[in-house]
């Protein structure tokens, strides 16, 4: 029955395109607005509208993002569906705090939430993957590699997401990524992919 959705550093995320939505869903997208400017043009130049009532939110999120959404439209007295996809391991552990408690305030009873959590890598796991992007820039001929690991915060005081959320007022459980990706049959058994901290949790809830 949730009809507001709040998709969290949208990036180049279709779902307000792709998706088959029910009729009267708004979705907000936020992201900086370079790169919302770029991906409306983009698939505007390519004939596709969006399936839901879509209001860009133009706004990073280190300012006042829920400012920002209110004046987009946003009612905070109505329940939300929140996204939080591949955006944690970004930021630092308070800032993931603080983006919760911003996400609790503005979140009606019957409000839900999904998010992907940041994994934790080993040094060598790090390593591997920058080596593995310099493997990358050599093959296609750039001038150099983007080096993923220093945009990443890997911060061992980050709370634990569905407990942070089970101690606020949500009702929240965990998914392990590795797990869902067996029971889907679309396992990534690896030597090189065996630390199963550096994979995601998937985590749900529901605003009590």
């Amino acid at each position: 029955g949730i009809r507001q959705v709040v998709i969290l550093a949208s990036g180049l995320d279709s779902r307000a395109y792709r998706l088959d939505w029910p009729a009267g869903t708004t979705v907000y997208e936020i992201d900086q607005p370079k790169v919302l400017e770029y991906k409306t043009a983009t698939l505007a130049d390519h004939g596709a509208q969006p399936s839901a009532e879509r209001h860009e939110v133009a706004i990073d999120l280190r300012f006042d993002w829920p400012k920002a959404l209110r004046d987009a439209g946003f009612d905070a007295a109505k329940p939300t569906a929140w996204l939080a996809e591949g955006l944690l391991m970004y930021l630092p552990a308070d800032a993931q705090d603080r983006l919760f408690e911003q996400i609790t305030e503005l979140s009606a009873p019957g409000s839900r939430v999904a998010v992907e959590t940041a994994g934790r890598a080993a040094e060598e796991r790090r390593e591997e993957m920058r080596e593995r992007f310099a493997r990358f820039a050599a093959q296609f001929n750039l001038d150099q590699a983007l080096d993923i690991q220093n945009l990443i915060y890997d911060d061992p005081d980050r709370a634990d997401v569905t407990q942070w959320l089970n101690e606020h007022g949500w009702q929240a459980h965990g998914l392990h990524s590795l797990a869902e990706m067996r029971r889907l049959n679309r396992s990534v058994e690896s030597e090189h992919l065996r630390d199963d901290d550096a994979f995601s949790t998937f985590v749900t809830g529901e605003r009590s």
